[in-house]
């Protein structure tokens, strides 16, 4: 273990795109598996969702039904009983430039961040904040089930030239099976500005955060940002 780690993060990110109380026929459940052995979980995945949808989820027993598995780039669904596992894994690989160039980054925070710091959750998010939770969670992903340990003294590119937040609290119900009762998942959403010199590290890193999720409780979809850059 890391030290101030007891547990390992789970190895895995999980979320279904759809707006609150939004009614849906169809959907897409996106999956990330982290690890030399994700590929070979990918089966046993697939038809735990597979009796799950003929079983029903949730109190009302909602049913679904799979209709495509997809890889970026083409689908390993095969038949309803059997998908194809022969494909290679996609590689993350920071970034070691740190030639910078000024330029304007907006984030999105498209579902709530949970960052703490110093045990409490912090509210009053800042980009540095943000950059130093996708340093932590790249470090702790690589620790696990990488082989690269990130450099967690990260300092880089110049002094941000401006910066506009517009940042908003909101909270979740979900009922934990473990402690028999309704818990709140609390977390900031919205956008964040940014206007300064970025390196082609600093990049990197985000651009981790979006692959692989921010802070805390990502295996519930929480954490997930967008990123998009403009020269200035």
């Amino acid at each position: 273990m890391l030290p101030g780690i007891n547990k390992k993060p789970h190895p895995y990110t999980i979320f279904f795109v759809s707006k609150k109380g939004e009614v849906l026929k169809n959907g897409t459940l996106n999956i990330t598996l982290i690890g030399d052995d994700a590929i070979s979980f990918t089966p046993y995945i697939y038809f735990a969702l597979k009796n799950a949808g003929e079983n029903g989820i949730f109190k009302d027993r909602i049913r679904f039904k799979i209709f495509d598995v997809k890889i970026p780039g083409r689908s390993i669904f095969i038949s309803e009983n059997k998908i194809d596992t022969d494909f290679k894994p996609l590689s993350f690989d920071l970034k070691n430039s740190r030639n910078t160039q000024s330029k304007l980054l907006k984030i999105e925070l498209l579902t709530p961040l949970r960052l703490k710091i110093d045990k409490r959750l912090k509210k009053n998010l800042t980009y540095k904040g943000l950059l130093k939770g996708a340093i932590n969670r790249l470090n702790l992903l690589s620790a696990f089930y990488g082989d690269e340990k990130f450099d967690l003294s990260f300092k880089d590119g110049g002094r941000i030239l401006s910066e506009k937040y517009e940042i908003f609290g909101e909270s979740h119900l979900y009922y934990s099976s473990r402690q028999g009762q309704k818990l709140i998942l609390s977390g900031v959403t919205g956008f964040m500005e940014i206007k300064k010199e970025f390196s082609e590290r600093e990049i990197s890193i985000l651009k981790g955060g979006e692959i692989f999720g921010i802070g805390k409780s990502t295996s519930f979809g929480f954490g997930r940002i967008k990123i998009n850059l403009k020269e200035v």
